[in-house]
């Protein structure tokens, strides 16, 4: 007669075995059975059987693969306030002042030289650094500046540029009236990878920059380009295509590009005959003793474009053209402290209150508010592709889009609204 069998149930003592401490587990619904949580499979509930599954090879392929940790073998550092806001400002600081590559080294130099708990703890490199300028200081900053814009009007200063690996990008600028600041704000907006460079494809970029901060295109009012027949054009042109939504939209070419031409023309026009020349050369022996000028170059052809003047649509209802022209002939009545600056004097206007403790003067100083928010240069649009330069250089010339854009919002920040990584 043969050896009895018996039916072997899981004895929890095995749960605290080396051999098995940190793959098995109970076999929920047949306590005859047991669990490895390793390769997720049963195993009859008996000790040989589970000393001979430890061994075989599709186990230690699966523990191999599969880190395992004891139970509270892991131990938390709990990070404090302090450690947090110090890596956040010194993320800051490399954002708004230098590049992340040079800095590496910074939150190890800071561990080394000061002392503190927070100072002990600070594990800040490249891409933790990274990480906290995309993902906490630019949504941060991105807030500010949408809650500062809110439903106030605005214009746009927009202008395409190629970087150092040849992909167009277009700037986008905003001017607004900040009512927390008291003044107009010049800040940067947006920067748009174009896939072409035709008129919709900069109206869809626009629009989608737009939409990140929850801004109306109808509160849009000024547009500033340069005097590109894409931006101007009056059939398929960015400002007919941003009309055709917004028709109150008024555009300003830049005035810079405007004056060069200008000079460019006029030049052409006063050296383009012998007579004009000679005059030139006479005029200028007498005022230098006789001695000879130098030839004038002959400047290129280049066709005339003005500046096309900002001229406010005529307000649907007279009663409300009535009202402001009241006010403006009241404005004289009041002594003003603020006279030296526009914005200041109209941002007076707007705050001042009667003996009724109303705003008597607010919808003159808001349109003339307004009307300063119109943009006259594209200068802060080059301004932006200067800095896109040296973010990207010949060095880092597969650096995208995205990673540029926290850099230029951090460092406008900081610097139109007067914060600073100190604070």
């Amino acid at each position: 007669m043969g050896k009895p069998q018996y039916n072997q149930a899981f004895w929890s003592e095995w749960l605290k075995d080396k051999l098995f401490l940190d793959w098995l587990s109970e076999y929920e619904g047949d306590p005859l059975k047991a669990f490895c949580k390793v390769c997720c499979c049963q195993i009859r509930a008996k000790r040989a059987d589970l000393i001979n599954h430890r061994n075989t090879k599709k186990h230690e392929t699966a523990s191999g693969a599969i880190r395992l940790h004891a139970p509270g073998s892991i131990k938390l550092i709990k990070l404090n306030n302090k450690t947090n806001h110090a890596e956040a400002a010194i993320a800051l600081f490399v954002s708004a002042h230098c590049s992340i590559l040079s800095s590496d080294h910074l939150g190890e130099l800071c561990k080394l030289q000061f002392s503190g708990a927070h100072a002990d703890n600070i594990h800040l490199h490249r891409t933790k650094r990274t990480a906290i300028i995309n993902n906490v200081l630019c949504p941060y900053f991105e807030l500010k500046l949408k809650d500062d814009i809110g439903n106030n009007k605005y214009s746009i200063l927009v202008d395409e540029s190629t970087d150092i690996s040849v992909t167009k990008f277009l700037g986008i600028v905003i001017i607004y009236y900040s009512t927390l600041k008291r003044t107009i704000v010049t800040t940067f907006l947006g920067l748009e990878e174009l896939m072409e460079g035709n008129a919709l494809a900069i109206v869809n970029a626009i629009k989608s920059c737009l939409k990140k901060y929850s801004l109306n295109i109808k509160n849009m009012i000024g547009l500033g380009t340069d005097n590109a027949s894409v931006m101007i054009g009056v059939n398929n042109g960015v400002h007919k295509l941003l009309k055709d939504e917004n028709p109150y939209i008024v555009l300003i070419k830049c005035v810079c590009h405007s004056l060069k031409l200008a000079t460019s023309h006029a030049v052409s026009e006063n050296t383009s005959t012998l007579r004009q020349q000679a005059y030139y050369k006479e005029l200028f022996t007498t005022l230098n003793d006789g001695c000879e000028p130098l030839k004038i170059v002959q400047a290129s052809n280049t066709r005339w474009l003005f500046i096309e003047v900002a001229v406010s649509r005529v307000i649907a209802q007279c009663e409300e053209i009535e009202n402001t022209e009241t006010q403006w002939r009241k404005i004289n009545l009041v002594s003003w402290k603020h006279t030296n600056s526009s914005i200041d004097f109209w941002t007076e206007v707007k705050e001042f209150k009667d003996a009724a403790q109303c705003y008597i003067f607010k919808e003159l100083a808001n349109f003339s508010l307004t009307v300063l928010c119109l943009p006259w240069s594209n200068a802060a649009v080059e301004r932006i592709f200067s800095q896109m330069n040296i973010v990207k250089s010949k060095a880092r010339n597969k650096i995208a889009a995205l990673p540029q854009h926290p850099y230029f919002r951090n460092h406008e920040l900081l610097l139109k609204h007067e914060f600073s990584c100190l604070k």
